[in-house]
């Protein structure tokens, strides 16, 4: 055999046992870089809930403040409103409604406030709304019951879902193309996600 030919075949055999080697190392490490990945994943998502979760419960307890001032005349509430509105993460409309669902003053004309079934005990976001007549347009509200005069009242101000802040936020973190963040209701509706498409089942 000749001298070239026996380098070649020593060079085959190392570039045969490289890549053996290679392949070996990468199917070990394989499952430890998914778990690595994995763990990034779960620590973002996390930090974005977390995020969401103080940026609603700072909306309620704004609601609350402003409840807890609201003047009794109906156009005075109404200015009062008006004021707030702009300063809320919920700042589609904001109004003061009775345990009937009528309106007592709001701030956006012509607003059709959230059924009555639809507004609890407690304060709370809401799941997805989608009101009669207006389904191509749903919203999550924030609610603030309490009582007045012996009355059952409750302050709500809503949020449009397409193009609201919350997926302003997502988008602001620019995943790659391998990742998807999204936010979902409690019935697994896409409430707001980073890609304006995942929304299409909400609007």
């Amino acid at each position: 055999m000749r001298l070239s030919h026996r380098l070649n075949t020593v060079l085959l055999q190392w570039i045969g046992l490289i890549t053996v080697i290679t392949g070996t190392v990468w199917l070990l490490a394989l499952p430890g870089i998914r778990r690595t990945l994995f763990d990034e994943r779960l620590l973002l998502a996390s930090s974005v809930a977390h995020g969401f979760d103080t940026s609603l419960s700072t909306a309620l307890q704004a609601l609350g403040r402003l409840e807890a001032g609201l003047p009794d005349a109906p156009d005075a509430i109404a200015a009062r409103l008006h004021a707030s509105r702009f300063q809320s993460l919920f700042s589609e409309s904001m109004y003061l409604g009775d345990a009937q669902g009528q309106l007592i003053a709001a701030d956006r004309a012509g607003v059709q406030p959230l059924p009555a079934s639809r507004l609890g005990y407690h304060e709370a976001v809401t799941s997805l709304v989608r009101k009669p007549g207006h389904e191509d347009a749903p919203v999550l509200a924030a609610i603030q019951p309490f009582k007045r005069n012996g009355r059952d009242m409750y302050l709500v101000a809503e949020m449009r879902v397409t193009g609201s802040a919350l997926t302003t936020s997502l988008q602001g973190l620019a995943p790659g193309p391998t990742m998807q963040i999204m936010l979902v209701d409690d019935d697994g509706v896409v409430v707001a996600a980073w890609d304006p498409a995942l929304l299409k089942s909400a609007s």
